[in-house]
């Protein structure tokens, strides 16, 4: 352990909340395709996208993207590729909209119907469909998750 550092304390690196910082940190993580203009993003992949930390959480690089260029993302808008590269994080292919306007996105595209779909073709047994309720039946008897399950509702307005 470095001295003057105590044991169990978590030590923030120097800049690690300095705007400038950040940005340069992020601009050394992708690559410009200079035939589509995306922003491809070379640092860890996660579920088919990048991942960034900064201001001590780690976000989908896409997602940081917008925040640092862009805006703050309120809660109920997600972060969408007008350039279905969910690997991209160039700000000018990136928009604020919903869940629904990503479906319409993908299916303009081609790539949520059919076999470009990932879920194409799953199909789940009885049996795991019996698993599934029986767990979910279960937990519901739990009264802490009941109370978090209704009042994740209640904070979104759902009652």
């Amino acid at each position: 352990m470095p001295s003057g550092r105590k044991k169990g304390i978590t030590y923030k690196k120097k800049n690690a909340n300095n705007p400038e910082k950040i940005i340069e940190r992020f601009k050394n993580k992708y690559k410009v395709d200079i035939n589509s203009g995306c922003w491809e993003w070379q640092g860890n992949p996660n579920f088919g996208y990048g991942t960034f930390y900064m201001n001590g959480k780690i976000y989908p690089a896409h997602r940081a993207s917008f925040i640092l260029f862009i805006k703050p993302i309120p809660d109920e808008i997600i972060v969408c590729h007008k350039c279905n590269n969910g690997m991209c994080v160039n700000p000018t292919h990136l928009y604020g909209g919903t869940h629904s306007n990503n479906m319409n996105d993908l299916k303009k595209a081609g790539t949520l119907a059919g076999e470009n779909n990932p879920n194409y073709g799953v199909q789940c047994s009885s049996e795991k469909k019996k698993k599934i309720s029986d767990a979910c039946k279960k937990a519901w008897k739990n009264p802490e998750i009941r109370k978090k399950y209704i009042n994740s509702f209640k904070q979104r307005g759902v009652e």
